[in-house]
């Protein structure tokens, strides 16, 4: 039942703005049984030579777009994910949406009309103007921030909610493990011979979206593009015969070489959509030597996967030491990093 795996967290303990230097946030150390606090900038003396460092170059889009109803009123659309050239899937905000409703966007050089309602909220958008789509997010796009951030100011810097490494444009919402990492800390992690290795995920709606469903089994979740390349793959099999650590960092990185590995844990290239729904009770086919995550959201597909990793008693123990020693929680929240035994 989904409903378990909900806890209480009060406003204060929820994150709304990033520190001002990435790798200063908390750690927290999950080992042998003890949990130990550190500084994220320390995670960096965790690691031996050779160690594998898997991080996932996603980038977010800049695919919320605000705009004015023609009949009037605001807009707002988070594009999903491409149907055509000239098509979106999108969630739609605003009152009194319906299908058949045209919009403007910026200076009108891009009209849309909601064509299709495919689902409470989301609608199949057909987009028309003097530019193309894509330039038209160049323009008029911002970055999605997450619902619970409530106070951003207008100087805010998007680029916080990237993180200082991703490369490939495709996520609705960040890998928030990876915003710990600063150019120095990876430069430092470089100079200590650890194997930097990056995969694809590229987020979805269903990962951000709290789970309604109380029977887990029947939760499907919305696809996701990954790509593991062959010489990740091969960088990672060659480390775990060798007796060096893998350290995974994020639910997305985890998914990912998921989906790539065969049943006896050996990686192989991937490439293409997934849908895995990952929740307490699956078997893991590779499990890493260390994991690192943030706090995450109650009844949230990243909460249900870290659970099914690390285990519901030993995350409620964290996550109530997390309050006690008032970590910040969620995006812009601290982390904590997990050691298998």
């Amino acid at each position: 039942m989904a409903d378990r795996y909900a806890f209480d967290l009060p406003k204060e303990f929820i994150a709304q703005k990033p520190l001002e230097k990435r790798d200063q946030s908390n750690l927290m150390e999950w080992k042998e049984g003890k949990i130990m606090h550190r500084k994220f900038y320390q995670l960096k003396d965790y690691f031996q030579r050779n160690d594998v460092l898997v991080l996932n170059d996603s980038r977010v889009l800049s695919n919320l777009l605000e705009g004015r109803k023609v009949s009037g009123g605001r807009i707002r659309l988070l594009c999903l994910q491409e149907v055509d050239d000239a098509r979106w899937e999108c969630l739609v905000m605003g009152k009194r949406i319906r299908e058949g409703l045209k919009f403007i966007i910026g200076d009108g050089s891009l009209e849309g009309t909601l064509e299709k309602q495919i689902l409470e909220g989301r609608f199949i958008v057909q987009f028309d103007g003097q530019i193309g789509f894509r330039k038209a997010l160049e323009e008029f796009g911002s970055v999605p921030l997450p619902e619970y951030i409530e106070d951003i100011s207008p100087s805010f810097d998007f680029e916080r909610y990237q993180t200082c490494f991703g490369m490939k444009e495709g996520s609705i919402a960040a890998p928030t493990a990876g915003l710990h990492f600063s150019k120095t800390l990876l430069e430092d992690l470089k100079s200590r011979d650890v194997k930097i290795r990056f995969i694809t995920l590229h987020i979805s709606i269903g990962t951000i979206l709290r789970i309604k469903t109380g029977d887990l089994s029947s939760h499907k979740m919305y696809p996701e593009f990954v790509h593991v390349s062959s010489s990740v793959a091969d960088v990672i099999n060659q480390a775990r015969a060798d007796g060096r650590r893998i350290f995974v960092v994020g639910t997305t990185c985890l998914k990912a070489l998921e989906c790539a590995a065969d049943d006896a844990g050996i990686l192989h290239s991937f490439e293409g959509d997934t849908d895995l729904f990952i929740y307490p009770g699956y078997r893991f086919k590779f499990q890493p030597d260390a994991f690192i995550t943030n706090f995450h959201l109650p009844k949230s597909a990243p909460l249900l996967m870290t659970v099914a990793l690390i285990g519901w008693e030993r995350i409620q123990e964290m996550y109530e030491e997390a309050k006690r020693k008032k970590y910040r929680f969620y995006s812009f929240g601290d982390a904590m990093i997990y050691f298998r035994t």
